[in-house]
């Protein structure tokens, strides 16, 4: 069956859609909702379905650099915010618009509405994690807000108390990180929207309570962490965003056809060497045939 064409919108013809990476559906054909459906627009009806956001760390605080761990705490961070973290909420751009409705419209109560002014949604970023033995990422996290940030006793940065770490400033790049999110179509391929996030730091450094209940004694933790940040977002960013997405080769990355977790490996030296097997098993009724 043939598609109604264009089924996407022509670009660079200064519409909405120039500078988007992603193709983006033109909206005069698909509209199923006036006298009755239209059967051969079907494909142009087609519903958007997103898919996960990818997390790239730019930038590390420049503070960890400083310390005499810092190649491990950097490599740590970008582990977390890369892919340990399960969820990412709180992205998005959403535009308001202020209204004034002073004036009447005559006298019959309605009012003459005119717009004042036009404001984005501040973005509250969130990570979670599943909290792992020996509460480590919760303790990360204590330790990015008391050593670069501040202490909760001394009201100072702890950096200060470890010898070399005189270049510490206090900046905002001392102590934040900075991220490319990107949100890919269908195949992985382009990129539908994006955004840079910069002075990101943890408000928090998780829950952690600890309880008795016999009934329920063991339980896992989630950890969900909002972050500071100041977001940029655009068809600039998705363009920058692109060259990233555009770097991660998906040719022969097929999760299908990977190499099997023992690989040549085998039996274990120990377990080999044990008496009874399934194979056991098999060879015994193979000895043991009536003739």
């Amino acid at each position: 069956m043939a598609r109604i064409e264009p089924v996407f919108m022509t670009k660079g013809t200064g519409g909405f859609a120039d500078g988007i990476q992603a193709p983006v559906v033109g909206l005069i054909e698909g509209g199923n909702f006036g006298y009755a459906k239209q059967w051969a627009a079907w494909i142009n009806n087609t519903p958007y379905t997103s898919r996960p956001l990818i997390s790239f760390l730019l930038e590390a605080p420049l503070g960890f650099k400083l310390l005499p761990e810092g190649k491990t705490h950097i490599a740590i961070l970008r582990s977390l915010v890369e892919t340990i973290r399960h969820r990412i909420n709180g992205l998005g751009h959403k535009l308001t618009v202020s209204t004034d409705q002073n004036q009447a419209f005559g006298g019959s109560g309605q009012k003459y509405e005119v717009f004042t002014n036009v404001t984005e949604d501040q973005l509250n970023v969130t990570m979670s994690f599943w909290e792992r033995p020996g509460l480590a990422i919760g303790r990360y996290m204590r330790y990015w807000i008391e050593m670069l940030m501040m202490n909760m006793e001394t009201k100072y940065a702890s950096i200060s108390t470890v010898a070399g770490t005189a270049d510490y400033d206090a900046m905002p790049d001392m102590y934040s990180m900075s991220m490319l999110f990107i949100e890919p179509n269908a195949t992985m391929t382009k990129v539908v929207q994006s955004w840079i996030g910069i002075n990101m730091w943890p408000k928090t450094s998780g829950d952690n309570e600890a309880k008795h209940d016999k009934e329920n004694p063991s339980e896992t933790r989630e950890l969900q962490i909002e972050f500071s940040g100041i977001y940029h977002y655009g068809p600039g960013v998705d363009f920058f965003a692109q060259k990233f997405l555009d770097s991660i080769k998906l040719i022969n990355a097929a999760t299908w056809s990977e190499e099997a977790l023992h690989g040549n490996a085998g039996l274990d030296a120990m377990v080999a060497s044990s008496r009874m097997s399934y194979g056991e098993t098999v060879r015994n009724i193979s000895r043991r045939q009536f003739k």
